[in-house]
């Protein structure tokens, strides 16, 4: 879809431009959304931007802030940024729906598949804080809790995979173990043992965290956190194949 205002993409690659120089490869892509894209723009209509990041958000509001002030002066227009990380672009609402949907994109060298991959690290990552987390708990005999963080290690390590892979995550935690399921179980990608045992982690989860009379015990937890285990190695794996110089992993 092409913006309504041909002075888009060039607002959209100089803000992205200013941002990069100050974020590095903090900055995942920039979306030109509002009336300069869809129409019904006036004259002195502001370029509304949205800075997708993947650093922290103080950081990234005064990124933007610097980057809008700099290219409002230069063009002699006015430049609204919205900072948003990806997980809170990916959220409900009318807006970011639509701007998923229709916003113009522009993105650092790479293009949208380099954004991803970046993105996928990050999940990554964050699976693997959540794997420690829910071994701490078990070593403490908080099996419940155990179970719950394993499962949250073992679904991030999905998404960052589903993601590196170029798929949209579904919204739903049964639609993640689906789409797992079908994309990388059925297709033989991924063994058949390791789809069941998500399945029943996310059934155990719900258990664990609705359950208040369920008996969640140290197998139930062992088998979960081991099940996280295997899938951060697993896609940790393919990372470090694809991607040898890419951020540290544990």
């Amino acid at each position: 879809m092409r913006p309504a205002d041909p002075k888009v993409e060039r607002v959209a690659l100089s803000f992205l431009s200013e941002v990069r120089r100050i974020l590095g490869d903090g900055v995942l892509a920039v979306v030109a959304f509002g009336s300069r894209v869809w129409g019904g723009y006036r004259e002195d209509s502001d370029y509304d931007l949205i800075l997708l990041h993947r650093t922290d958000e103080k950081r990234a509001e005064e990124a933007a802030a610097e980057a809008a002030l700099k290219i409002s002066a230069e063009l002699g227009i006015g430049v609204e940024p919205i900072v948003l990380s990806m997980s809170e672009f990916r959220g409900d609402g009318y807006l970011v729906e639509k701007c998923r949907k229709d916003g113009f994109f522009v993105y650092p060298d790479g293009g949208e598949k380099e954004a991803r991959r970046r993105e996928s690290l990050d999940i990554l990552m964050l699976a693997e804080e959540f794997l420690d987390i829910a071994k701490l708990l078990m070593g403490n005999k908080k099996y419940r809790g155990a179970v719950d963080e394993a499962y949250n290690a073992a679904e991030l390590a999905v998404k960052a995979l589903m993601l590196w892979d170029g798929y949209d995550i579904p919204g739903s935690h049964g639609g993640i173990v689906g789409e797992f399921g079908r994309l990388y179980v059925l297709t033989g990608r991924i063994e058949n043992r390791l789809g069941r045992l998500l399945s029943l982690s996310l059934e155990r989860r719900n258990r664990a965290r609705y359950d208040a009379r369920a008996d969640i015990g140290e197998e139930d937890a062992r088998t979960v956190v081991e099940l996280a285990e295997e899938l951060i190695e697993h896609v940790k794996d393919l990372f470090k194949s694809c991607r040898p110089k890419e951020r540290k992993l544990k």
